[in-house]
């Protein structure tokens, strides 16, 4: 039944297949489709891209054939190849299945017994092409073939040299980008990276030939961590979050607009429904997208004209086991809870705000500025000593490890992990660490200043206790987006956990501006800050 229509729509809108055309580009996705063009139009080599199930990773691939694939031909043309299953058993199978996605025919000659290659002319060269080594062969991107005519023939090495060959027609010859794109790479086999890494080397003095881009789970990162000579060679690596209130409610209206011919968007969802909407999915789009089909098809039977908050949560408590988030209990007393934590929060924090240099306070209208307290003169005096530890954090249900050092050091690496398995040691799984467990967080200074010189910024918060200065956090994430979580030490302050705007201002006009634009409840105690101590440390990146 086309369901839409019935509620004015041409197009269904929360399907559940990746179609690019219903891509909502949030700001964290399209950062990445930006970064990944950018590395494949520099022939840069390795890319991988992370994220939990159901942030967008497929739905992110899908987009990024499209955008290549709509490229005009000639010089610098893009060639994808795609492939979506790479659970192989041997690297015959991987070579085998990656000649064929490259077009590469294999036939017996004669004399040579050698492997002719033969680029099908009918291929476009923003397509990838599926041809068989042998004649008669068929094969599908992502699907091992079962048997290949002559296969008692082909070697492995066999098969690089003709992938090579292939390459460097493309590459050199003709000026082709070729790039070789892998879905769920966390179930990519060692022997796969390895030639994978093999592949690399095939490049000019300029450039390499194939580009890869990998989409994967956060679980291999620990893969690359294993494999130290393939995670040398990743040019980009990013991790997609979950999104944040605000770009939920913007992904439905982009997709309700989508299908639709109106020039408004229909509104289907109240502004409570669509909070309902993200606090059972917490963000994850696939999550969003079956539980928004849920609730159309509820407000349709119902004879509703828009889908409000009980009506998302009834909707929620009737999806399948596998598509409910870890979370706790999906009630009313959840959002009061929120404010009653957001309120102890702020009490507890605003006491212990800390200016980090010149700043000027900008009040709400009719508010005094807050004043300073002053210390005694012997707690001026202090010298507090590098920490090895920022502290501990209790992991709370329905969050990770990787959220938690994503929040705390920004775009971290091997070398961060390592340090937080290290200092962590009855943490068996950093990937499967359960709720209520604490973890400690080493001390990694960040080689740069985060803070650009020359920007006004606006601090919310900052306090020496890092579990209240976290919780205060992500309590106000979602309505503020544009958060930031700034750890830094400095000898008289000792550790400071800063909350800050992530953008920096131009000038205390602007600043206060910012503030002002701000939900009242962290516009109340906002700072606009023009520097820091010079001698501060930071553990952000």
């Amino acid at each position: 039944m086309d369901y839409y229509k019935i509620v004015n729509l041409v197009r269904e809108p929360f399907s559940n297949s990746p179609e690019p055309d219903f891509f909502y580009q949030s700001p964290t996705h399209l950062r990445c489709l930006q970064r990944l063009e950018l590395a494949v139009r520099l022939r840069r080599g390795l890319n991988v891209v992370l994220g939990q199930v159901g942030t967008g990773k497929t739905t992110l691939c899908r987009h990024l054939l499209l955008k290549f694939a709509e490229q005009d031909g000639g010089a610098d043309s893009v060639e994808t190849h795609l492939l979506m299953d790479p659970g192989f058993n041997t690297a015959l199978e991987f070579l085998t299945t990656v000649a064929l996605s490259f077009g590469i025919m294999g036939k017996k000659r004669q004399r040579s017994h050698a492997l002719e290659l033969q680029p099908p002319s009918s291929a476009s060269p923003c397509a990838p092409a599926h041809e068989s080594l042998s004649e008669g062969a068929a094969a599908t991107p992502g699907k091992r073939p079962r048997r290949l005519a002559g296969d008692a023939e082909l070697t492995d090495w066999r098969l690089k040299e003709a992938i090579k060959g292939y390459l460097f027609k493309r590459g050199v010859d003709e000026q082709k980008i070729v790039v070789l794109i892998i879905d769920e790479g966390q179930k990519l086999p060692d022997f796969c990276l390895e030639i994978l890494r093999e592949f690399l080397n095939y490049e000019t003095n300029n450039h390499k030939l194939l580009q890869i881009i990998v989409f994967g789970q956060p679980e291999f990162r620990i893969v690359l961590d294993r494999m130290k000579n393939v995670a040398d060679r990743v040019n980009f690596l990013y991790v997609l979050q979950p999104l944040d209130f605000r770009e939920t409610r913007e992904m439905i209206r982009y997709r309700l607009a989508k299908a639709s011919e109106q020039q408004r968007t229909p509104q289907l969802f109240s502004g409570l429904g669509m909070l309902a909407v993200y606090l059972h999915t917490r963000g994850y789009p696939r999550q969003i997208v079956t539980l928004c089909h849920q609730a159309l098809l509820a407000l349709i039977i119902q004879n509703r004209a828009r889908a409000g908050w009980f009506l998302v949560r009834s909707c929620a408590g009737r999806l399948a086991p596998a598509d409910k988030p870890r979370l706790t209990s999906f009630r009313w007393a959840a959002g009061l809870s929120a404010v009653a934590v957001s309120a102890a929060l702020i009490i507890d924090l605003y006491p212990r705000t800390m200016p980090m240099g010149s700043s000027e306070t900008a009040p709400a209208a009719g508010q005094e500025q807050p004043q300073e307290t002053k210390r005694p003169p012997q707690e001026a005096a202090a010298v507090h000593q590098k920490p090895d530890l920022l502290g501990k954090l209790s992991l709370k249900n329905g969050r990770t490890v990787w959220w938690m050092l994503t929040d705390c050091y920004g775009q971290y690496d091997g070398n961060i992990l390592r340090a937080v398995a290290k200092v962590n040691p009855q943490l068996k799984n950093l990937n499967r660490v359960p709720a209520g467990a604490i973890v400690n967080l080493p001390a990694l200074e960040a080689e740069t200043n985060p803070l650009a010189a020359g920007k006004v910024w606006v601090q919310i918060a900052s306090s020496a206790d890092l579990e209240a200065a976290y919780e205060f956090y992500r309590t106000h994430k979602p309505a503020a987006s544009s958060l930031w979580f700034l750890p830094h030490w400095n000898p008289r302050q000792g550790v400071v956990f800063s909350i800050l705007l992530r953008e920096g201002f131009a000038d205390h006009d602007s600043a206060r501006r910012g503030i002002a634009k701000l939900p009242p409840v962290l516009a109340a105690q906002a700072v606009a800050v023009s520097s820091m101590a010079p001698d501060t440390v930071f553990y952000t990146r």
